[in-house]
């Protein structure tokens, strides 16, 4: 197919919302968009959707120990099947997200002579899990990074800080800040008291929902989240909604505190179906907790998906994030944390003209940070790609 497009991402792709947003956008361009992922068990090997067609790989290694030295393996048996289809496939770009997509997407471009370009959704070398590793990997994968993203037509990422830091790194500039925006939704589109939500449970319309909404996993600030709930007045419950290794953890932290009765739990939903959801909240929370440097400058989407559902957020002192509420005056900035100094500014909060004045405000924001103001830096970022390999022919 002359005009394809591979994007390698390497989990299992079912709520990879940036990806799914830029497959669409590609496609409304013109291009044939490929994704190649991971397989899960009682996931499809294939589908087909309007906006890209996907292959998931299964892998004979992926039962094998968790240890590093097995976890190589892995990576290889996937490397060796995701490269042995991609240069069949003879895309004309290969998308490759995040680091350890990066080989695979460099070793096709290689053997196709096509173009490659690099997502980094993070930092990937300031990150809490890697920092676990033993030295020579983390210098290793460093130096791959580095040499690769010189190599690539273009480099995305996801924050301003982000790519000063990847700039400096790599020693190039020029990498293309691409935000992770949803799609714009006004907030009259969706019923708070009606939201699937609240329905599925079973939380009247006279509880106020702090909401989070995300992978549920360790340093989002859910551990204090939850103890602050036995401080909050009545009239809250914190619902977490998603899916992730911590949250048999936090369901017994609930019990033991003897708050389960205020902390609800919602598995994840496609990301096609979130927004009436999202609406069934009150006040979205985004705690990062500040132990890398990646999350340090991170802008979780989650972010803008609350002011969609046009009310206020409470974030962790991070600077990207305190930036935006401050900015656009749409919610709280925590300095601690500390349970019952958070649970006292949120008692403080509500119900207040605050955060009528921080509702209002979120509407208007939204507007402001949606993919349809964003998307056209990714097909700015294609365009000059393939402008750049015209020129190039005609001067051979």
């Amino acid at each position: 197919m002359p005009n394809t497009v591979l994007h390698i991402v390497l989990n299992s792709f079912t709520n990879d919302s940036r990806v799914l947003r830029e497959c669409k956008t590609l496609t409304d361009a013109g291009y044939q968009v490929q994704v190649f992922s991971l397989h899960e068990k009682g996931l499809p090997l294939k589908e087909t959707t309007d906006t890209h067609e996907l292959t998931r790989f299964h892998l004979r290694t992926k039962s094998w120990p968790k240890k590093l030295v097995w976890q190589m393996f892995k990576y290889f048996e996937c490397v060796w099947k995701m490269v042995w289809k991609g240069r069949k496939l003879r895309p004309i770009l290969v998308h490759a997200h995040d680091r350890d997509a990066l080989p695979i997407g460099y070793l096709i471009t290689k053997l196709t002579k096509c173009k490659l370009v690099y997502d980094a959704h993070e930092l990937w070398g300031h990150t809490a899990h890697i920092a676990k590793r033993p030295a020579i990997v983390k210098r290793t994968a460093a130096k791959m990074e580095r040499f690769i993203a010189r190599r690539a037509a273009g480099v995305i990422t996801a924050s301003q800080p982000t790519a000063k830091h990847m700039e400096k790194s790599f020693g190039f500039e020029g990498i293309v800040l691409l935000r992770n925006l949803p799609t714009y939704r006004a907030r009259e589109e969706f019923s708070r008291d009606a939201s699937p939500l609240r329905k599925d449970l079973g939380i009247n319309a006279d509880k106020v929902i702090l909401l989070y909404q995300g992978v549920v996993s360790s340093y989002r600030g859910l551990e204090p989240l939850v103890k602050a709930s036995r401080y909050l007045s009545d009239k809250f419950v914190i619902v977490i909604l998603g899916n992730g290794l911590l949250v048999p953890h936090l369901k017994e932290l609930a019990t033991d505190l003897g708050v389960e009765a205020k902390v609800y739990f919602h598995p994840a939903v496609p990301p096609s179906d979130l927004a009436p959801y999202t609406a069934g909240g009150d006040i979205g929370v985004s705690l990062i907790e500040d132990v890398c440097l990646s999350y340090h400058y991170c802008l979780p989407n989650k972010l803008f998906e609350y002011m969609q559902a046009g009310f206020p957020v409470i974030v962790s002192n991070l600077p990207e994030m305190r930036k935006v509420v401050e900015e656009h005056k749409v919610g709280l900035v925590l300095d601690s944390w500390d349970p019952e100094i958070i649970s006292s500014e949120i008692n403080a909060f509500w119900g207040h003209d605050l955060y009528r004045t921080y509702s209002e405000n979120a509407v208007k924001a939204a507007r402001i940070f949606c993919w349809e103001r964003e998307e056209n830096k990714l097909t700015e970022l294609y365009a000059r790609i393939f402008a750049d390999r015209k020129i190039t022919k005609r001067g051979r």
